[in-house]
C-alpha cells in the first residue's frame, strides 16, 4: 500500500485551494444571460463630434431596451433632429447574445447599436465607441 506523507497532503491542499480561489474569481468575470435579462432605460446618452458634447437626453432622444429570456430584443430608440439631421425612430426588434460580459444585439434596423459592443456591469450596459468622428457614451440602466 502506497502512503501520501503529510507534507505532499498539505501541498496539495495547498495548490487545491489556490485552484478553488482562481475559480471563484474567474467565476465572478462570467455573466449568466439571466444577469442582463431586463428592460432598460437610456440614463446617459452623449455623442462627442468636434470636440462639442451633445446631451441626447436632454435634447430630447432617448433609448429604451429590453432583453428578453429568449435571446429576442424589443423596445424604441429616438434621436431628435439637430443641425439640419431629421430626427430618427428606430424599433429595437432583434436578437441579442451575450459572451463573458458582453451583449451584442443584432436588430432588425440599421442602427449603431448593432455595431458595439454593450458592456454588463451589475444593472446596467455601457457603450462608448466611435462612429464617422463621433464619439457615442451610452448607459442602460435596467429598471
Amino acid at each position: 500500500m502506497n502512503f501520501i506523507n503529510p507534507t505532499s497532503i498539505r501541498r496539495i491542499a495547498r495548490g487545491a485551494g489556490l485552484v478553488a480561489v482562481l475559480a471563484t474569481f474567474a467565476c465572478d468575470d462570467t455573466t449568466g444571460p439571466n444577469d442582463v435579462v431586463g428592460s432598460y432605460e437610456a440614463t446617459s446618452f452623449v455623442t462627442t463630434t468636434g470636440g462639442v458634447d451633445r446631451n441626447e437626453l436632454a435634447s430630447g432622444g432617448f433609448i429604451d431596451l429590453v432583453l428578453d429570456s429568449d435571446g429576442t430584443t424589443s423596445g424604441d430608440f429616438h434621436l431628435a433632429a439637430f443641425g439640419g439631421n431629421p430626427a430618427v425612430d428606430e424599433d429595437l426588434s432583434g436578437t441579442w447574445t451575450l459572451t463573458g460580459s458582453t451583449v451584442r444585439i443584432n436588430l432588425d434596423g440599421d442602427l449603431f447599436l448593432e455595431d458595439v459592443d454593450l458592456h454588463a456591469d451589475d444593472d446596467r450596459l455601457t457603450i462608448d465607441d466611435t462612429f464617422s468622428g463621433t464619439r457615442i457614451r451610452v448607459t442602460l440602466t435596467r429598471d
